[in-house]
């Protein structure tokens, strides 16, 4: 969650600095695959590390609902399976 709140502070700050300066800076030719790229690679970065969250958040989801609603039905708790939901 920090993560994001400070993407979205960055992205604020530097839209800040575009619209004083007319532009954030000026590039050089030697940086161009680091402003090209880099970006990418950090959201991908955080996608990855946020997907291995989700998935343990849904491998224990059952056993959270067993233990929260006592003895029940199987199939209303240990059976459930939101690991292979479809994702879009």
């Amino acid at each position: 969650m920090l993560i994001f709140i400070l993407f979205t502070v960055a992205i604020e700050v530097l839209l800040f600095i575009s619209n004083k300066n007319y532009g954030i800076a000026t590039a050089l030719s030697s940086q161009h695959y680091l402003w090209t790229y880099g970006p990418t690679a950090m959201l991908t970065l955080v996608a990855a590390g946020w997907n291995k969250v989700c998935y343990q958040c849904k491998v224990l989801a059952p056993w959270v609902r067993l233990s929260k609603h006592g003895q029940g039905a199987f199939s209303q708790t240990v059976l459930l399976d939101y690991v292979s939901a479809f994702e879009p």
